[in-house]
């Protein structure tokens, strides 16, 4: 399941990124160095629950608790384990 969500995650990140290349979006790579907008953030977290129906709250990223792919996949992970 982890795989999945870091794809599809990849995928929407590439989609928002237009200067970006896949090798650029590794699980450690914080969205900031990205160059990943706050509008960008919160297309994803829309998608994402469109998606897997997992909502994550905008103060996860304001607060810097979410600041990578991976802590963001980490945070499904709970949520999906939690259910």
């Amino acid at each position: 399941m982890e795989e999945q969500l870091h794809g599809f995650l990849k995928e929407l990140l590439l989609r928002f990124l237009e200067d970006a290349d896949e090798e650029q979006i590794k699980p450690d790579a914080a969205f900031a160095e990205l160059g990943v907008a706050s509008l960008d953030l919160v297309e994803v977290q829309v998608e994402f629950q469109k998606r897997y129906g997992i909502q994550v709250p905008s103060s996860l990223f304001a607060q810097g608790k979410i600041k990578t792919l991976d802590d963001l996949v980490q945070y499904a992970m709970s949520r999906i384990n939690a259910a």
